[in-house]
């Protein structure tokens, strides 16, 4: 005898400012932080300092501030830092696999462009002068 469950989901974009009409709302208060986090960030606040300042002006504007002095100030301000971190993380990963791709890609071009000029009968002297490359790297390439 097999189970079955059917789930519904709805997915929000929290971007700030669809929520006006409930500012009592979870979702409307961390919308409110998480945008006033990154408009700290872009008036020049570093990340640490741009948390603690939407922090504070959650509870001076009474948003979020029941779970914030709940929660705890520190607490609060470390979990939105791991949060940050964790997206710094993801975001430098991307970057950094983005770059590894296009380096691949640039060594295979010019791998290939290499034993072009190879099968033309050009010398590895005038193919590392042509690719502004050394002697020795161009043979590194004009071997493969």
């Amino acid at each position: 005898m097999g189970f079955s469950l059917e789930v519904e989901t709805k997915i929000v974009d929290i971007e700030h400012g669809r929520f006006a009409d409930n500012r009592n709302s979870s979702v409307y208060g961390y919308s409110f932080l998480v945008n006033k986090i990154h408009q700290n960030i872009d008036s020049g606040m570093s990340r640490d300092q741009a948390i603690k300042a939407a922090v504070e002006t959650c509870i001076e504007e009474n948003i979020l501030a029941e779970y914030i002095n709940s929660t705890g100030l520190q607490e609060v301000m470390r979990m939105l830092n791991y949060e940050y971190n964790h997206a710094d993380e993801i975001a430098y990963r991307a970057y950094e696999s983005r770059e590894e791709g296009r380096e691949e890609g640039k060594a295979e071009a010019l791998t290939e462009v290499i034993h072009k000029m190879k099968e033309r009968g050009m010398s590895i002297e005038d193919i590392a002068q042509i690719t502004s490359l050394s002697v020795k790297e161009a043979a590194q390439y004009y071997e493969i």
